[in-house]
């Protein structure tokens, strides 16, 4: 399966359209790449249900999980079927990921394939545990360095009754 994304355009002259200019471009395992590299999510394409480009590499080094069927019922129904944006958690080649899947649809408003952005579950919980770490370090750092002054404060005053 192949997605594509195509335009046209009138060429028109006192009488009428004389012409059409046409455009197209695959979307292909270059796009999705390019999607990592910006955004450092793993990325597919589908025509329809089915994965036609992605950045999910197979065991041989070379060759991308092209041809999969996504069969989460939850993301067929809302994406394909409902024309919406579904995110939640989807299990992709036994690995649980974070996800996003928007619908891909023709010039009929007709969802006919779906864009996925996802990243694993276990990196994005490793990452909110070590910012939640980070929180509760720098909460100490500044309760410590606000009870010296206070110290000081409190001892000048006690200082000044006296």
């Amino acid at each position: 399966p192949s997605v594509s994304v195509r335009s046209a355009v009138p060429i028109k002259s006192d009488n009428g359209i004389i012409g059409v200019v046409t455009t197209g471009s695959n979307i292909d395992n270059a796009f999705v790449d390019g999607l990592k590299n910006a955004t450092g999510l793993d990325a597919s394409v589908y025509a329809d249900n089915v994965r036609s480009a992605t950045t999910f590499i197979a065991p041989d080094g070379k060759s991308r999980w092209i041809g999969i069927k996504e069969e989460n019922k939850d993301v067929k129904k809302n994406v394909l079927n409902d024309g919406n944006i579904y995110s939640g958690t989807v299990s992709i080649l036994n690995i649980s990921y974070l996800t996003a899947f928007t619908p891909l649809k023709n010039i009929d408003d007709v969802p006919i394939g779906m864009l996925f952005v996802g990243k694993p579950e276990v990196s994005t919980l490793k990452a909110a545990g070590e910012l939640i770490e980070q929180t509760f370090l720098v909460t100490v750092v500044l309760l410590l360095l606000s009870v010296f002054p206070s110290y000081y404060v409190s001892k000048y005053i006690i200082g000044q009754v006296k």
